[in-house]
């Protein structure tokens, strides 16, 4: 395993809380951030520090591959912590108003966690809540406020990208807010970067490694091992080579994105890590406001940031770099004599040109 660096405040912001459940003040903390920030690393830290104090731990992941039955990962969590068969009524499965059957449920349910940190604190983990059933979520919302008198500490990780407001399980997830701490991460500085992978993969330049990942713990591992493999360096001006598992991650995020908004983004890539809108406007001849609206797209699934004055970037090169290899050979020709075409009009006209 990785060495665990660069998430002291936020492990501290966790320890606080098994310190309060242990007290008999439990609570729930959600922990978010992009996919390979660290957020299951971050749990799983915590869980040792549980365990080694004689805390019960109960850990349930959430699956995104295909549907789930309502409540499965409470069924997860209680089943590690009690031999009790779990309430069998499930909302809608009696001949009662469905809301009043939802509630009584879920009465049953607290009561069961209840029942079960009665015998000493908890820890529940719920690893990837954003692909949770929203019934789920639900429960874990009324929850929420009632573990101010339960000795349960509840941790949920949910990425922000696979949950957005509006969506059913991102409105679910939103009223968790309301009784929930918070924890945001983002990437490790380039020293971090350095402690993470100086053990795992000789003469790499962490710099570089900090520029092409943006910090992220998981992507900067992974590009080190491939260029470890390779014997190959790797500088901060280059275009890095994209893992296979890195590669797999992004190409799901670029997926979810709206066919212009990808179209958009593939002649930014060849524009470079950072691109303005004048050129990808020119290119692909759509109206400023449109394009800014696909951008915005792209920003809120964390693909793309702002770099002020009309300029945007990658959020980091991986992510141009998955875009770039993706194009085929003679789309990319296309659009490089687009781009240089457009380069020259606005140098022409007296903007600046990288």
């Amino acid at each position: 395993m990785p060495p665990f660096v660069g998430r002291d405040r936020e492990l501290h912001e966790l320890e606080n809380g098994l310190e309060s459940a242990i007290a008999g003040r439990g609570g729930l903390i959600l922990i978010s951030g992009e996919p390979g920030i660290g957020k299951t690393r971050l749990c799983e830290e915590l869980v040792d520090r549980a365990a080694a104090s004689g805390v019960r731990v109960a850990w349930a992941r959430c699956w995104g591959a295909g549907s789930l039955p309502a409540f499965w990962f409470w069924e997860q969590l209680l089943s590690q912590l009690t031999d009790d068969a779990l309430p069998a009524a499930h909302p809608g499965g009696t001949a009662e108003d469905p809301d009043v059957a939802r509630l009584r449920y879920f009465d049953d349910m607290v009561d069961r966690v209840r029942h079960v940190a009665s015998d000493g604190p908890l820890v529940l983990v719920v690893d990837d809540l954003h692909w949770a059933d929203v019934v789920s979520i639900r429960l874990l919302a009324y929850l929420a406020p009632q573990l101010r008198e339960i000795p349960a500490l509840v941790l949920a990780s949910t990425r922000d990208v696979d949950a957005p407001p509006g969506s059913a399980a991102g409105d679910a997830i939103g009223l968790l807010d309301r009784s929930a701490g918070h924890v945001r991460l983002s990437g490790l500085d380039e020293g971090q970067i350095h402690a993470l992978v100086d053990s795992m993969a000789d003469d790499v330049d962490a710099g570089a490694l900090h520029h092409h990942t943006g910090g992220n713990p998981l992507f900067a591992l992974e590009l080190a091992r491939h260029l470890d493999a390779q014997g190959t360096t790797l500088r901060a001006h280059e275009m890095p080579p994209v893992p296979a598992t890195v590669r797999g991650v992004l190409t799901q995020r670029l997926h979810a994105l709206t066919p212009d908004c990808r179209a958009a983004l593939d002649v930014a890539a060849v524009v470079g890590d950072e691109f303005g809108m004048d050129v990808v406007e020119g290119v692909t001849g759509l109206g400023r406001h449109h394009l800014l609206e696909l951008v915005d797209e792209a920003v809120r699934a964390h693909l793309v940031r702002d770099a002020g004055l009309a300029a945007y970037a990658f959020s980091h090169p991986l992510v141009r770099a998955t875009l770039y290899d993706d194009l085929r050979i003679a789309r990319r020709v296309r659009l490089h004599e687009r781009v240089g075409v457009a380069l020259e009009a606005r140098q022409a006209e007296g903007g600046h040109v990288d």
